[in-house]
């Protein structure tokens, strides 16, 4: 019974580690500095950039992500259209 009890605790400690890693990930990145162009090419607004630092997406492409739809800025086929011999062919 010790064993499964002290398993539980390891798990639960770690659990805590990765929460405290994403916690701290995410403080990191709002303090990062915005991106002026999103993957697809679209510019980010300058008043989008102050509102939401460390922002990397335009609207169009948050609102995709945030529907679960595929974002255009990191669809791999439209990015190696131009590629001869890809997958996408």
């Amino acid at each position: 019974m010790s064993d499964v009890l002290d398993n539980m605790q390891e798990r639960m400690a770690l659990l805590n580690e990765l929460q405290e890693q994403a916690l701290l990930s995410s403080a990191t990145q709002s303090q990062q500095e915005s991106a002026r162009e999103c993957g697809c090419g679209n510019t980010i607004p300058e008043e989008r950039r102050q509102a939401l630092p460390g922002v990397i997406t335009c609207v169009d492409c948050q609102s995709a992500r945030e529907k679960g739809l595929k974002c255009q800025g990191f669809s791999l086929t439209r990015r190696f259209a131009g590629f001869s011999g890809g997958a996408g062919q």
